[in-house]
């Protein structure tokens, strides 16, 4: 699993895998060249509506590092011109792919990256063969609660716990972190290094409204969800989800804590 944040000068984590930087927050071209050199990287140049110009792609292409990726907010005449015009571009869109036809368009519009958020993060066994056999990067925000409709239930929203990332490893390539810049570093030593929470999952995961304290929870939770479909919303019997936090209610009455086999733990800390 790969970890991106967004441009901080101040606090970059020396083992980050990419960056993202907004085009008009780039000092120089210069800097920006000498800032990768540095630290070789993978950056992701970020253009707003209006900086997305055929003439501002340009001098990030001129650089010529294999290295820099171009981010756009969406699809645009613009941004379809650039593609035209140069053929072999690294670009993906700023979409959230939420609808297997969101999906479907941006593979067929060869992007290097698509955002998976919501339902299609409960189907991600399908998703990945798609993204692997089209050369593209899966990603994804771990840490926020994710649904069209606000009121849903927090099992049926797509979220993911530290403990679990090694579960997901198989189908997304890289993880972002949403909410206050001045966070990421904190959720990248949560879910990157430590890769656990002793405590309620509300404190680190956006828009989780139930109190569910993650040292009680099973691997097989999200053992399912990853390939589930979220089927219990669509009139199918299965309450999986439901049953395991259920489980995990109890064992935290019980006290009684889930832990990790040694071999498990060393398997995750050699990556």
């Amino acid at each position: 699993m790969k970890y991106c944040i967004d441009f901080n000068k101040n606090n970059i984590p020396s083992d980050i895998d990419e960056i993202n930087i907004q085009y008009d927050k780039i000092l120089s071209l210069e800097a920006l060249t000498k800032l990768n050199n540095e630290q070789n990287k993978r950056f992701n140049i970020c253009f707003n509506e209006e900086n997305a110009t055929l003439e501002n792609v340009k001098k990030i292409l001129d650089l010529n590092n294999k290295n820099f990726y171009l981010k756009f907010i969406k699809r645009t005449p613009e941004i379809d011109k650039i593609k035209e015009t140069y053929k072999d571009i690294k670009l993906f869109f700023d979409i959230k792919a939420n609808t297997w036809s969101t999906f479907i368009g941006l593979v067929n519009y060869r992007v290097t990256d698509i955002y998976i958020t919501e339902l299609l993060g409960f189907e991600l066994d399908k998703i990945s063969k798609i993204a692997k056999n089209n050369n593209i990067q899966i990603r994804t925000f771990p840490n926020i609660a994710q649904t069209s409709w606000t009121d849903n239930n927090d099992i049926t929203k797509f979220w993911i716990r530290p403990e679990d990332i090694s579960i997901y490893e198989p189908y997304i390539d890289v993880c972002e972190f949403y909410g206050d810049i001045n966070n990421f570093n904190i959720y990248y030593k949560i879910y990157k290094k430590d890769k656990k929470w002793f405590g309620n999952l509300k404190e680190i995961i956006i828009d989780l409204q139930e109190n569910l304290d993650s040292r009680f929870i099973i691997p097989e939770f999200a053992q399912k969800r990853t390939r589930c479909g979220c089927r219990c919303l669509k009139g199918d019997n299965c309450k999986l989800c439901y049953e395991i936090i259920d489980l995990s209610k109890s064992l935290e009455k019980a006290n009684l804590i889930v832990t990790k086999k040694k071999k498990e733990e060393e398997e995750e800390r050699n990556g």
